[in-house]
């Protein structure tokens, strides 16, 4: 079911990894106070919930690779490890939550949440079955869709270059004509 291979590494790097993931534990709950009380006083919709999912997603990601690297259990670096890349997802989908919901809102913004949502919860199907040794989809397609469904005007302030752009409209019958310079 997981990864049977979990990454070697020396101890030096997992005690170098394990410190340095719990100093980001430390970090991030730091920046998410501050995140959550600005958030708090912000007037958008849905600041809060969606500045909160960013947080947790953020704290998940660090606790899963703090536990993942640490030398506490290592019966465990398999599922462990499973579930510092189950983590990644979550935290690639709970980055964008406050771009798509504060920034972008309304039907684009709502849109473009269900998409990454449904992204990142597939990246975790793949992760936990063995849909998981299809990796190279598992990576590409997700993003090359998601970027392929951006407006022309948002596609400038993702760093894409043309040829992953090209990619994602190839995926996408439908986005594949030509489109208007924006």
């Amino acid at each position: 079911m997981f990864n049977e291979s979990a990454q070697r590494y020396t101890a030096g790097e997992e005690l170098a990894n394990s410190l340095t993931h719990a100093l980001g534990i430390v970090l991030s709950l730091c920046g998410a106070i501050a995140l959550l009380f600005a958030a708090r006083a912000s007037a958008a919709p849905h600041a809060l919930a969606s500045c909160a999912i960013y947080a947790l997603t953020l704290l998940l990601l660090y606790t899963a690779s703090t536990l993942y690297h640490s030398r506490a259990w290592p019966d465990a670096k398999t599922l462990l490890q499973a579930l510092d890349h189950i983590a990644i997802f979550l935290l690639i989908a709970g980055t964008y939550t406050p771009f798509v919901l504060i920034t972008l809102r309304g039907a684009w913004g709502w849109s473009l949440f269900a998409i990454t949502w449904t992204l990142a919860l597939l990246g975790v199907i793949f992760e936990l079955t063995t849909l998981r040794r299809f990796r190279r989809v598992q990576i590409a397609v997700p993003a090359k869709v998601f970027y392929a469904q951006l407006k022309p005007e948002y596609r400038d302030a993702f760093a894409i270059d043309k040829e992953d752009m090209q990619a994602g409209e190839a995926m996408q019958p439908q986005a594949a004509a030509p489109r208007p310079a924006g």
